[in-house]
């Protein structure tokens, strides 16, 4: 089958790392994941849950159809589209006014938390949790 939700996804973690801009336990806290799951998914035994995708898109600004299936570019900044996309265009204002206001990395992650929150969050949780 091609393009299989996984085929390639270590070796696009491990470019991720590359990059710079994090390390493997600097990028495992912005998904809210521990250094053993990052081993999994390095090691291509896993794939990450929905809310850790989500971060690392949300966070990180990781291009998740990239990441998943190898398509497009590794950043949503390097994507015009994103600008038609009105969740992800109101996360990065947020972000950006928040960092200008000097907001904490932790103060801004649960800031973009609570306005992409739903009510299946909950659902979820109470179900996995």
């Amino acid at each position: 089958m091609d393009n299989f939700i996984g085929d390639g996804f270590p070796e696009r973690l491990q470019e991720i790392i590359n990059t710079g801009r994090w390390n493997k336990s600097e990028f495992a806290k912005v998904g809210e994941v521990t250094g053993k799951s990052m081993s999994t998914y390095f090691a291509g035994t896993a794939l990450p849950k929905a809310k850790t995708l989500a971060n690392w898109g949300a966070f990180a600004d990781i291009s998740l159809d990239w990441l998943l299936l190898g398509r497009g570019e590794m950043f949503y900044s390097q994507i015009r589209t994103q600008e038609e996309d009105p969740m992800i265009r109101r996360v990065h204002e947020i972000r950006k006014v928040l960092e200008e206001l000097g907001a904490s990395s932790e103060t801004i992650q649960q800031a973009i938390l609570n306005i992409t929150a739903g009510p299946s969050d909950d659902a979820e949780e109470k179900m996995t949790g």
